[in-house]
């Protein structure tokens, strides 16, 4: 997955810990750095207590420092 930082995570079904893993997603993201171009897949943080899965989204990636090229496309 591309790696990335959730500006917020918690769980909606319960009062779980802010502990979190990061698993791939389903949608594909290019991501292009001075080294090249990455076809990875998008983001999902997991609970580490109850297991609950959240999409990261476009928040999450701009903190994580990725910058969308087009609103639109999902690119970074």
């Amino acid at each position: 997955p591309v790696p990335c930082f959730p500006v917020m995570f918690s769980c909606q079904t319960r009062d779980c810990l802010t502990a979190f893993s990061l698993a791939a997603g389903k949608r594909r993201v290019v991501i292009i750095t001075e080294r090249g171009r990455f076809d990875l897949h998008s983001c999902v943080f997991q609970c580490a207590t109850c297991g609950e899965k959240k999409d990261a989204n476009e928040a999450d990636y701009v903190v994580s420092g990725w910058w969308p090229t087009l609103a639109r496309n999902g690119s970074y």
